[in-house]
């Protein structure tokens, strides 16, 4: 039935489903954001092909979906569905394909998959530095991400570098007396202290 009805209908239907499963979403009510998302992803698999941004975007908020509903199999199965359309749609540089690096690093970060969190953080966090410039503020929330989760690890040198970006950052962008400069630096003196414990 859907091949004698026009794309351009069967498109404004598909960013229909999507903007009600958006509202559904900032709601909380997942489970019919959910349905109205993979209306609107069956829709434009089928007229703008597995090979679109807007598929890809789809892909991700069904993968978000999942996540917050701790289905984080699910949740990794479409982000990676995303990411590998985005690669190809929109390139690796770009801020969409870093946004899908961060979700799944989410997803291996609660799964306790700690290696697999960072590898993922840190590429985007590359991507990020290439698309909006090193004093871009979303830079320090990368390099704060990977600080702490080397430092849940037990890898106290390697928290150290990235806490070390931090501070450089901040101490450039935001002066010595801000607070989230300070609180960097405090930081670091607790990290150089985890240091020489676990040295002696």
């Amino acid at each position: 039935m859907l091949r004698f009805i026009t794309k351009p209908l069967m498109i404004s239907i598909a960013n229909w489903y999507t903007y009600r499963a958006n509202a559904l979403f900032d709601q909380g009510d997942y489970a019919k954001s959910l349905e109205l998302f993979q209306k609107a992803l069956h829709i434009l698999e089928n007229f703008l092909g597995t090979k679109h941004a807007h598929t890809a975007a789809t892909c991700r908020a069904i993968g978000l979906i999942f996540y917050y509903q701790d289905r984080f199999d699910k949740a990794l199965d479409f982000f990676q569905k995303a990411l590998a359309i985005q690669k190809k749609v929109c390139g690796r540089i770009h801020p969409d394909t870093s946004l899908t690096y961060k979700r799944i690093g989410d997803v291996y970060n609660d799964t306790d998959d700690i290696d697999k969190a960072i590898e993922n953080y840190q590429i985007a966090q590359e991507i990020d530095e290439k698309v909006y410039g090193r004093d871009h503020p979303i830079n320090d929330q990368s390099y704060n991400n990977i600080a702490y989760l080397y430092e849940k690890q037990g890898k106290y040198r390697e928290a150290l570098n990235w806490f070390q970006k931090s501070y450089r950052y901040r101490l450039r962008l935001l002066g010595a007396e801000h607070v989230t400069t300070i609180d960097c630096h405090t930081k670091i003196d607790e990290i150089k202290k985890q240091i020489d414990k676990t040295s002696n």
